[in-house]
C-alpha cells in the first residue's frame, strides 16, 4: 500500500518493543497518527489519511479489516485465505525483514476477488 499508492521511496525499520522511533513516520505503535484502534485497521487509517480512491486498494482495505478488526477471527472467507496465505510466508522466514519483504512482494502482485465483484 504505502510503497505502490503513497511514497514510493518509502523503507521500513522494525523496531524493537518499547523502543522509541527517532525518524521517520511510525505506524502501527500505540502512539502514532497511524495506528489501529476497536473500528479501523491500520490499513483504513491510511486509506483515509491519504484519501485513497484506487478500486483494488478498496477491496483489500475490507480484507485487511475484517483480519486484523475481528479477533475472534476472520468472516470473509477470502480474508480467512488471505491470512492464511500470509501466515504461511511469515513462517516461511526466520528474518523479520525479509518476511516483511515477501508479505509486500505477495499483496503487490495480489488481486482481490472485490476488484472482480465477488466480496459485497
Amino acid at each position: 500500500l504505502i510503497k505502490t499508492h503513497i511514497d514510493p521511496q518509502a523503507t521500513f525499520q522494525l523496531i524493537e518493543d518499547n523502543a522509541l522511533v527517532t525518524t521517520g513516520t511510525a505506524f502501527d505503535l500505540p502512539v502514532a497518527e497511524l495506528r489501529r484502534d476497536q473500528r479501523r485497521s491500520t490499513y483504513d487509517a491510511l486509506v483515509h489519511a491519504y484519501a485513497l480512491k484506487n478500486a483494488k486498494v478498496l477491496a483489500l482495505g475490507l480484507l485487511v479489516h475484517d483480519i486484523e478488526i475481528n479477533f475472534a477471527g476472520a468472516t470473509l472467507p477470502e480474508a480467512k485465505r488471505l491470512e492464511n496465505e500470509l501466515r504461511h510466508i511469515l513462517h516461511l522466514h526466520s528474518e523479520p525483514q525479509g518476511a516483511l519483504q515477501a508479505c509486500m512482494d505477495f499483496l503487490d502482485t495480489y488481486s482481490p476477488p472485490a476488484e472482480k465483484g465477488a466480496i459485497p
